[in-house]
């Protein structure tokens, strides 16, 4: 069976899944990438994505129990969220640089 490796698990998982943890449990996706890729084209904000459109996007390609629902959809927005974020400032924080301590009295340097 073709696959990709998974982290550092010694085994490996079908191309095409994703692995989230819904319920305390890692569950396998399929085509949640695609879906991501998709609202971010579309310039959608996780904050913006309600769960009956979650629901009915991951139901596409994938079986989820309806006592389970709720967990998926907020499993889904949580890790569409890090990738947006991460989209949205991938180089994470800037800070103001300091400011030059060279020449000024009190300086570290000895001699």
């Amino acid at each position: 069976m073709a696959g990709v490796r998974d982290g550092d698990c010694q085994c490996t998982r079908p191309a095409g899944v994703t692995y989230l943890v819904v319920l305390g449990q890692r569950v396998g996706l399929r085509g949640i990438e695609g879906l991501f890729s998709r609202w971010e084209s579309e310039g959608r904000e996780p904050e913006d994505l309600r769960d009956v459109e979650i629901l009915s996007a991951l139901r596409e390609r994938n079986y989820l129990s309806d006592a389970a629902a709720p967990a998926y959809a907020e499993a889904a927005r949580g890790a569409y969220a890090g990738r947006f974020r991460r989209s949205t400032h991938p180089a994470g924080p800037t800070y103001p640089a300091a400011p030059s301590r060279s020449g000024e009295e009190g300086d570290d340097a000895q001699g």
